[in-house]
Formats: C-alpha cells, structure tokens, sequence
C-alpha cells in the first residue's frame, strides 16, 4: 500500500474529527490476527460478532490507530459513525491516488472468470493489480483497493451484489474507467424482485463512470442490448453474428480447454483457453474486448488468454482410477448449472449428475429447480443424484422428462446412505449448488473413495 499519514486519513473521511496524534499508515486492515504493525485497525460489526473487541488487542500489537463506533477518549483511537461506512470512504479517497484504468466486473454469472481472464489479457501489457478470490462486496472492494501500489498500472476489480445500491456505493468507491457485465440472470431475484430489476442493479455499476466512459457487454444477453438506447461506447461480444467481437468454430478440447476463433472487424485470431463449455468462450471474449479498449492489440489479447488458470472449486477437473470429477460446487444458479450440465453432456461414458439447491431464486425456486431437472435430462445426462430441499424439485423435473434420480435431503443423508453404489467405474460426475449446500464435501469424498482411502 502506497503510505499516507492519519491527518490525510482525517480529512478524506467524512465525520472525522482533527486527531491529537500524527502518525503514517503503512496498511488498512479490518482482521486483528494479521501483522499490525503501523496499520490502521478498522473493526467492523456484523450479526455474530464486534470487532470492537479486539481494539486495544489491535493497538498493542502494533496499529498506529484505529476506528470505533464506540465514543472514548482512548488514545489514538478516533471516532467514527459507521466503521464499514468510513471503510468504504478511505478506500474511494486511497484509489483516486491512483490515475491508472480500473476494469470493474459484474453480472448475474461468470463474474470471477471473467475477472481472471481479463487479468490475464491485461497481464501482458500492464501491471495488474486483481481482486482476490472473489472479494467483491463492500468490504471485499476495499480490501482490494488498498492493496494497489505505485507499480501497478491497472486494476481489475469483482463488484457484487443482491440488493439495489450496492452497486451504485461500489461503483463511486472505485471510480471504474470501464465496465464490463457478464450477463442478466436470475440469480438473487428473491431481493431484486424480477430480471428487470436485476437488470436495473447491474447497471448502477455504470454511477461511479463519466458517461461516456466504455463498457464491455454480453451482445447475447437481450438485457444488455437495451443499453444502445442509453449509453455510448459500448462492445459488445458474443457468440451470435450480430456482435462486433464474436468466436466462432469452438472446438471444445476435453473437459480442460477449449479451441475457438475471435473475429473482430475483419481480423481473426485462434485463441486457446484452459476451461471447458461456450460459457466460458463468452467469458474469454468479455476480457479480450476490455484488452482491445486498453490498447491491446487482437493478437496479444487473444495470446494472454492462455494464461488464464481456473479457480478453486471451479469446474476443477479430477481424475481418480474410478471416476472423472467436475468439482463445480462453488455457486450455482439456473443459467450456470445449465452451462456445467452441457460441459457433462458432451463427455463420453455413463454422465452422473449431483445437483443441489440454488438460493435466493424467491418465490419461483420450485420451478427453476424442476426445469434444471428437465434440461439435465434433455441434454444426456444419464443419471441424477439430488441433494437437498429443492433437490426434490429438480429430480422431479429429471424424472418427468424420463430420467432416473435419486433425492436426499441434505449431504449427511447422502453420506449416510450406500451412496457408493450409486456411481459406476468410468463415470463422469458433476458436483454443483450454491456454496451453503457444501456439496464440496461431496466432491472430496468421490476422490477420497476412489483412491481407496
């Protein structure tokens, strides 16, 4: 973190008072378990626990000084508000020390892809500084902000949300120079209320941008292609001819790389990158086209889209003696399962299923659950294993499209059953819900068996 001392820190956040020590800031932290030494300790307060706790902790182990909500006359702590508020204040002010582009990413699915790729396009021209896992909320953002130093020379940032404003608040943190949405789906509807509302969401990321600063967009997303009407200096990419970037002849490569041609304006370049399924093509060209507006050439884009690596829990791919397993347990929605159950259904062999509950779907849950179900069987996929409340719905949507499935109610039911006898040597199994549902366990526990263990 470039250093800056507490009096800056006193006059960049709203509602704090001139303090009676001076001091430099070498770090912003918000853990108290971390190196303190010099840092600015900023507790935050949630449901289940107080960092407030741990302020004389913090201050003993080396903070400069810290943040309270909490009135006191102890030394070197200031008063403030809201901790999380003043956060999110400090990080706005720390990222205007910087004049270089910021990429922010969002939508309804393939948000961290996406921002992986675009690193790794960005990486060959710039310096990148990257959201980290997927710190991608008004906390998360933050963290990534004070993380950018005088070397870099761009950033690539991850915007959350499943409420409206909290899109308008990250985009005005980070000022971006350009944004990119993934797509419109239907992942956090129970808040938003309808796809039009998470429509209206998404675009708060364009309230922290000039109006004429460029976005980057899913030409295949029906949303998105309203924004001609309202927004300039658009791209948008696809897979349909209609785009200005698109890939076409996609040649899917097994279950860890694909093959495809870009086309941009005449020019063609062959691009390889190391994840399966023409989701992920849709992704690749989201970062290509964020490399060609900084100054990227097609050519190097598409070379540095081999750089990309996936994730953990990411359609991550593990061969045992027994079984193929795609670990894709990290979060799951209608328009992303649907993705993975097509990467399954082109792979040889007996295709094996294990699905769980996608969350925060509102009152249409059941339905979406029950036409997952339908679509795994329509696309091949030979057998399904259910796991949990909604679980039922998608075996019955597996089930009424003439498939056979099974359906526990969580992964200890699952666990508890001969669950062993449900697979058969050469499957090849998918694992995929929303992150709660720990499906993971499920994921580690096929590799575990299959080695023997």
């Amino acid at each position: 973190m470039k250093p800056f001392t507490v009096e800056e820190a006193c006059k960049a956040v709203s509602g704090w008072q001139k303090t009676p020590f001076s001091g430099t800031i070498q770090k912003v932290t918000t853990d108290s378990r971390q190196d303190l030494d010099q840092s600015l300790f900023i507790p935050l307060k949630g449901e289940k626990f107080d960092g407030h706790a741990f302020l004389q902790t913090a201050l003993e182990q080396g903070a400069c000084c810290a943040l309270s909500m909490e009135a006191t006359s102890q030394e070197r702590v200031i008063y403030v508000e809201d901790t999380r508020r003043a956060l999110g204040a400090l990080a706005a002010w720390y990222r205007r020390r910087f004049t270089l582009p910021v990429a922010a990413i969002t939508g309804s699915v393939g948000k961290t892809s996406t921002k992986e790729m675009t690193a790794a396009v960005l990486s060959a021209k710039f310096d990148v500084c990257k959201t980290q896992g997927n710190y991608n909320n008004d906390i998360g953002l933050p963290k990534t902000l004070f993380s950018l130093e005088e070397h870099h020379t761009a950033a690539v940032v991850e915007m959350g949300m499943n409420h409206f404003g909290e899109l308008h608040t990250l985009s005005k943190m980070a000022a971006p120079s350009l944004a990119v949405i993934t797509n419109i789906g239907v992942a956090h509807i129970e808040n938003l209320g309808s796809q039009e509302g998470i429509f209206q969401a998404k675009c708060e990321i364009f309230d922290g941008m000039a109006q004429d600063a460029p976005a980057v967009l899913n030409g295949d997303d029906p949303y998105l292609l309203t924004l001609k009407q309202k927004r300039k200096n658009l791209l948008f990419c696809g897979l349909e001819e209609e785009n200005t970037l698109r890939a076409k002849n996609i040649r899917p490569q097994g279950l860890s790389q694909t093959a495809f041609t870009i086309c941009y304006h005449g020019q063609q370049e062959e691009a390889v990158i190391a994840a399966a399924g023409t989701h992920m093509v849709q992704n690749a060209l989201l970062a290509v086209g964020v490399g060609l507006k900084f100054g990227l050439s097609l050519q190097e884009a598409a070379q540095a889209l081999g750089n990309f690596q996936q994730t953990g829990m990411r359609m991550a791919v593990k061969k045992t003696p027994f079984l193929t397993v795609l670990n894709d347990s990290y979060n799951a929605n209608p328009i992303s399962t649907k993705a993975s159950l097509q990467v399954l259904a082109a792979e040889q062999g007996r295709k094996v299923a294990v699905l769980g509950d996608m969350l925060e779907l509102g009152p249409e849950a059941a339905a979406y659950h029950e036409e997952v179900g339908r679509f795994a069987k329509q696309v091949g996929i030979d057998f399904l294993i259910a796991i949990g409340p909604f679980g039922e719905y998608i075996s019955k949507g597996f089930d009424a499209a003439g498939g056979a499935s099974v359906h526990y109610p969580s992964v200890d039911a699952f666990f508890a059953a001969p669950w062993q006898t449900l697979f058969h040597k050469g499957d090849t199994v998918l694992v995929k819900a929303s992150h709660s549902m720990a499906l993971s366990r499920i994921a580690e526990g096929l590799q575990e068996v299959n080695k023997g263990v």
